[in-house]
């Protein structure tokens, strides 16, 4: 069993994804208990959808503007999620009564 555990950490991707997964175990928890407690539990449905929505966006000013093949579409998928995070914060604290049905909006939105 000691030389199955050498004979892997012997890679350095190994070992970096050991300490990665270590890493990960402890912080993921603390991060999830702070999500659930604020009920932000659907944030990351949502900003995948707008992520995707970003991107597909980029793909579609690449087909229409061959000029802009320089700009990698995955910063448009950026782009739309940091502005989907800041939606979502911005109609939590306008509307305080209703603050779990923000996400779901921006996620209708991404969506289509």
């Amino acid at each position: 069993m000691s030389q199955l555990i050498d004979a892997l950490l012997n890679f350095d991707f190994m070992r970096y994804s050991l300490i990665s997964g270590i890493l990960i175990g402890f912080i993921a928890p603390l991060i999830g208990a702070f999500i659930v407690v604020r009920r932000l539990s659907l944030i990351a449905d949502a900003l995948s959808h707008v992520t995707l929505g970003g991107i597909s966006f980029g793909m579609f000013l690449l087909t229409i503007m061959p000029t802009l093949v320089f700009i990698n579409p995955m910063w448009f998928g950026i782009l739309f999620a940091i502005v989907g995070a800041l939606l979502i914060e911005k109609l939590r604290t306008s509307y305080t009564a209703y603050q779990e049905i923000a996400i779901p909006i921006i996620m209708s939105a991404g969506i289509a």
